[in-house]
Formats: C-alpha cells, structure tokens, sequence
C-alpha cells in the first residue's frame, strides 16, 4: 500500500489530499481482487503504473470525487498576472497589489518577479543586470514563481488572492 501512495503522490500530487487516498483507496482494491493476501505480481510498481493511472481517469470521468479536481487558483492568478504585465489584454494589476505581492516574497526573489514580468525584461537582460548567467536567472524565477505560489496559497493569503482573482473577473 506504501509503493501505490507514493506513486500517487508522486504522480498527483496536484489533487486534493483526500482525492489521492480515495485514488489508493480504489487501488488497493483491485489489488486485493486480482491478487489476493498471498499472491503478489512480479513487479509491484510494474502493475501498479497502468492501474493507478486508468483509476485516476475513471474517476476523474465519473467526476465521483469533486477534489480530483485541480485546485491551483494561484497559478491561474498568476498566469494571468504575468500575461497581463505583458500587455495583454487583461487589465494590469494596481501598483499597491503588486507591491503587497512582491511583499509576500524575498527581496531577491521580488526584484526578479518585478525585472522580469512586471519590468518586461527578458532573461538575457536580467542577467546582464544582475552579472549571472542566463540559465541561472531562469532557474532562479522558476524558484520565485513557485515561492509566489506558494505563499498566495498561504491562507493568511487568500484575501489577496481573492482581490487578484477579482482584478481579472473575465477569467474566472
């Protein structure tokens, strides 16, 4: 049961908690009704790999567990956002709200949000300023973009995320 709720974490860990032990769950049956308490397949995560996967799309088909849905408001907000900064046609955020959300962030990670999506530079240009190389910048903003992340998921967030999602109603 262990190696199937790893996998599951593994391979969906964009599901609510709930929604990946009911996924195990299902699992772990049809385990036991092909292989019963003693027999075991040669390879376990050889067996659990297409199971798993065909449970998850069979429940997510039958739509039998809400939470299977992905819940990533906050990368929507933010793709949104940075599409916005690059003039999209999405009305751009209030100086105030990017200032509170660059808040949530370090100051390093803040100036490479702001260079980069908000300053429209590109990676090249970011790095030159900063005296780094490209692939380090690039690597750097995918770090600041998941710290982003995951500090507007932050409950004490949620107001903030609230009025982001608010300032692009359209998408929503």
């Amino acid at each position: 049961m262990e190696v199937a709720r790893k996998m599951v974490n593994k391979h969906y860990s964009r599901w609510e908690p709930e929604a990946r032990e009911d996924l195990v769950s299902e699992v772990m049956i049809k385990y036991h009704r092909q292989w019963g308490r003693d027999e075991h397949p040669e390879s376990v995560g050889s067996w659990l790999r297409p199971v798993i996967r065909t449970t998850a799309i069979d429940i997510h088909r039958k739509g039998a567990n809400d939470a299977t849905k992905v819940v990533d408001v906050a990368d929507e907000v933010l793709e949104r956002l940075f599409a916005s900064s690059r003039g999209s046609s999405l009305p751009v955020i209030e100086d105030a709200m990017r200032r509170q959300l660059l808040g949530l962030l370090s100051p390093s990670d803040a100036e490479l949000i702001q260079l980069r999506h908000f300053s429209n530079l590109t990676t090249a240009a970011i790095a030159a300023h900063l005296g780094k190389t490209a692939p380090t910048v690039t690597k750097a903003l995918t770090t600041a973009r998941k710290r982003l992340k995951a500090a507007l998921e932050l409950p004490e967030n949620e107001i903030l995320l609230e009025e982001l999602k608010a300032s692009h109603p359209q998408v929503y």
